[in-house]
């Protein structure tokens, strides 16, 4: 074998595991990546999930969980307020991309964006990143 064919291949943004042997380590899943981190490393850093295969950024309650996944995929009740707040900006985006003829707010549409933005709000406030002025 020649060093080109032992090389490993590292992955970029890791899917990781809690490690079987010590709960303080993490190993990625990726089938020919052999890294290990320490769980205090991994913690604000980037990560694929592996349901929905988005990335995220680990946090210490991700970290918790055998097999950390992002908020949208996990069984939270923060989960609910997630995907309503992303379908919210969802529409929103939707609104942005229309040509400029289409983008004329007029009264008729002024009742229809102030619910949203209230909507937005609360879920923001559930979520705890609401103004707290």
């Amino acid at each position: 074998m020649n060093k080109e064919e032992k090389k490993v291949k590292r992955c970029e943004v890791h899917i990781w595991k809690r490690s079987d042997k010590n709960k303080m380590y993490f190993k990625c899943l990726a089938p020919y990546c052999p890294t290990y981190k320490h769980r205090d490393f991994l913690e604000g850093k980037a990560a694929i999930c592996p349901k929905c295969k988005n990335e995220f950024i680990l946090l210490r309650t991700h970290l918790k969980r055998r097999i950390p996944v992002c908020l949208l995929c996990s069984r939270s009740p923060k989960r609910h307020a997630a995907l309503a707040a992303q379908s919210i900006m969802n529409d929103l985006f939707k609104e942005v991309e229309l040509p400029e003829e289409e983008r004329n707010f007029e009264l008729e549409h002024e009742d229809e964006l102030r619910n949203e933005t209230n909507e937005l709000n609360s879920i923001l406030d559930g979520l705890g990143l609401g103004d707290e002025n």
